[in-house]
């Protein structure tokens, strides 16, 4: 009777414990906030306990149902069966294995479109492909502005690659010093709209700056090569100004020469006279520091008189021009009448020469056929330029990058020359990079630094042109080209390459609420099984105590 008593007791308490673990997985959702609470309640009664036990006595029978040592043995059986039934259920948690359908992110290769274009800088960039109305041939193809009469047309196409305030931008004109400028003098500012012009080359309309500038040219100039810078100012959409110049190269050729072109000085005898006809210099352009050689035409004027024993002296008349002769005197034999002969001189000149253009003297001694002693003169210029000596100074670049961000790259230009440089800027490219602009800097005076940033967006190897048909992610090679002109005009650049490896994009999966769960669950579930395995216990201690009560009240058990 005993024993179906107990596994009646022990059938009443495994139900009850059913629903007891089913409240411990319902609160093991609860955050780990909410359990130290319950926790620390739990404790403050155990201290009232304390604190009022002290008063009365009574409650000290209580420990007589702790007499019956022998029902300890008994409560082991429990022991041995119930523990599995806690230990089948901390499987429970292993279920979230869900979490893992957030892999589907990787398939796409989306991240190319998110080209932030709030995240660019707004820039204004000549539009150098297209022929507008009042130019002959595009900016790539070398556009020169037009002069007709005393009038120079300056026609300008600016683009934006965002949205400026207004739609409107301010440029106005540097045209150099006055006194050898050939432009008359005046207030060049306008403010200019965007607008949809179709150019002449293309029939689609393109959203431009067109900038157009008539300037009135000096009556006394000199056939040269000027630039014009051409300042630009305005603001973006969330007011951050933006400036840029760029520099245009007017060619004047209906002004007056600056050569000097060496004539026959008019004589009152019939005597010949020896003048310099003409000249050229190899290399054609004379570099400072360099050697260059002057060939020169020495001209009889007279057509019916000789001219023999002739000794030339030149005289460079610049201490950093040196004469790379034995001798300064060189000695023609004869010259006929009305006819020519060339003498070749070797120079070498010093590094610290400015550049510009120098004369070289030619003194003649001869004799005719009938006069002795006869002397002349002569005068050549020789334009020396100095060595242009940019200096590009390349960051160190990440060994990987990840499709999809965007890294801002510092370039610092240095100018070693002796020369100012135009229009410096430099130029990003290769596959796998999409850089958000062009890094202009300007103008760079000699002995001068300056820096630029381009932000260059990483995209797939096979999204960039001429690559189509190659691979998404692996090793490039990027390009660096610097480029700048030199006060005449000429175009340099200079290339640097560096290499990098294009990794494919980063999907970043977020924890979800429920595997956070879990984790607690999983963490609180230990405390649940001993809630549950002391109720077990203590209902089987108490079934004993009341047996053996009954037992006694009857007389003895039923068997």
């Amino acid at each position: 009777m005993i024993q179906k008593i107990f596994a009646g007791m022990l059938a009443v308490v495994l139900v009850l414990t059913l629903p007891l673990s089913a409240l411990a997985e319902d609160t093991a959702d609860t955050t780990a906030t909410e359990e130290t609470v319950a926790a620390q309640e739990e404790s403050t009664p155990d201290q009232e306990e304390e604190d009022t036990s002290t008063e009365p006595s009574d409650p000290t029978p209580t420990t007589q149902p702790m007499e019956p040592a022998t029902p300890t043995t008994e409560p082991t059986i429990p022991t041995e069966t119930e523990p599995t039934e806690p230990s089948t259920t901390p499987t429970s948690p292993t279920q979230p294995s869900e979490p893992t359908e957030p892999s589907q992110p990787t398939e796409p290769t989306q991240p190319t479109q998110p080209t932030t274009p709030s995240k660019i800088p707004t820039a204004v960039e000549i539009d150098t492909e297209h022929v507008y109305h009042g130019m002959d041939r595009a900016y790539e193809d070398g556009y020169i502005p037009r002069t007709s009469g005393n009038t120079m047309h300056l026609v300008l196409p600016l683009r934006t690659n965002g949205s400026l305030y207004k739609d409107e931008i301010k440029v106005s004109l540097g045209l150099g010093a006055s006194a050898s400028a050939p432009f008359e003098i005046a207030n060049y500012e306008k403010i200019f709209t965007l607008e949809s012009v179709v150019p002449k080359d293309t029939e689609e309309p393109q959203d431009v700056f067109l900038v157009q500038f008539d300037v009135a040219l000096a009556e006394k100039r000199y056939n040269g090569v000027y630039p014009v810078t051409v300042n630009i100012s305005g603001y973006d959409e969330e007011n951050n100004s933006i400036a840029c110049i760029y520099t245009i190269y007017v060619t004047i050729t209906d002004g007056q020469s600056t050569e000097i072109k060496q004539t026959a000085p008019e004589v009152a005898t019939a005597e010949p006279v020896i003048y310099i006809s003409g000249s050229r210099v190899e290399p054609e352009k004379a570099m400072a520091g360099e050697e260059f050689t002057l060939t020169v035409t020495l001209k009889n004027s007279l057509t019916t008189k000789f001219v023999r024993n002739m000794l030339v002296k030149v005289d460079t008349g610049n201490l950093h021009i040196n004469l790379l002769e034995d001798s300064n005197v060189f000695q023609i034999d004869k010259i006929p009448a009305g006819g020519e002969a060339e003498l070749t001189v070797h120079f070498g000149t010093d590094s610290s020469l400015p550049a510009g253009k120098y004369p070289l003297n030619f003194i003649f001694n001869y004799d005719s056929s009938k006069t002795l002693n006869l002397s002349s003169t002569g005068t050549t210029l020789v334009e020396i330029q100095q060595p242009a000596n940019m200096e590009l100074v390349m960051p160190r670049f990440a060994d990987s990058v990840t499709v999809g961000e965007t890294i801002p790259v510092n370039f610092q230009v240095m100018n070693m020359g002796r020369d100012p440089m135009y229009n410096v800027r430099c130029v990003v490219s290769g596959f796998g990079f999409a850089p958000s602009n062009t890094g202009y800097i300007g103008t760079m005076g000699a002995g001068t630094s300056a820096t630029t940033k381009i932000e260059l967006y990483i995209i797939a190897l096979n999204a960039s042109k001429g690559n189509e048909s190659g691979s998404q992610y692996g090793g490039t090679v990027g390009t660096v080209t610097l480029i700048y002109e030199n006060e005449n005009g000429e175009s340099f650049q200079q290339e640097t390459t560096f290499e990098t490896t294009v990794n494919r994009p980063i999907v970043q999966l977020q924890q979800t609420d429920n595997t956070e769960k879990e984790k607690q669950k999983a963490a609180s579930q230990w405390w649940v099984s001993v809630l549950i395995l002391g109720g077990v216990i203590l209902a089987a201690v108490i079934g004993i105590i009341l047996v053996k009560k009954r037992q006694k009240n009857h007389g003895g058990a039923y068997l």
